[in-house]
């Protein structure tokens, strides 16, 4: 019986702790201030911030945390996402012409009818990032249920 209530315990000890992580992760309010007035915030944390339709261009968010960001349908022309962490975010119908996401990891993000026309795509991750409909890096269409490769 006491090992039972103690692994009854130990359980609900565990489950606690990964709620309240899991419910306490979220962007630094500093950082998200500094990147709207300054657009310049390199390495910072805006992890699930809700920008949609924000205008950030030009600015410098090379090495974020921007895991979960919302950003769909703003403005990210010319903008250093170079070295960013944009798993799982959604940059569905955001203008990225002429971005820097080199090294960046897009693994999941969905990009539906994005524009990357001319992005610097070079070295990114985008595995099982949504694709469809998004305009690629040459101008071309992506065929609708691109995945993780923009077919045309």
């Amino acid at each position: 019986m006491l090992k039972r209530r103690t692994l009854l315990v130990l359980g609900m000890i565990f489950i606690f702790m990964f709620l309240a992580v899991g419910l306490g992760y979220t962007f630094d309010a500093n950082q998200l201030q500094t990147a709207k007035t300054t657009k310049s915030c390199p390495n910072c944390d805006l992890s699930s911030a809700n920008l949609a339709g924000q205008t950030l261009a030009p600015a410098n968010l090379n090495g974020a945390n921007l895991n979960s960001i919302i950003l769909y349908g703003s403005q990210l022309t010319a903008v250093n996402l170079s070295r960013a962490f944009l798993v799982n975010s959604r940059l569905d119908n955001a203008n990225l012409t002429a971005a820097n996401l080199t090294g960046a990891n897009l693994m999941g993000t969905n990009l539906t009818n994005a524009n990357l026309h001319v992005a610097n795509l070079t070295g990114a991750n985008v595995m099982t990032a949504i694709l469809s409909d998004a305009t690629w890096t040459d101008g071309a269409k992506c065929k609708p249920g691109s995945r993780g490769v923009c077919n045309k």
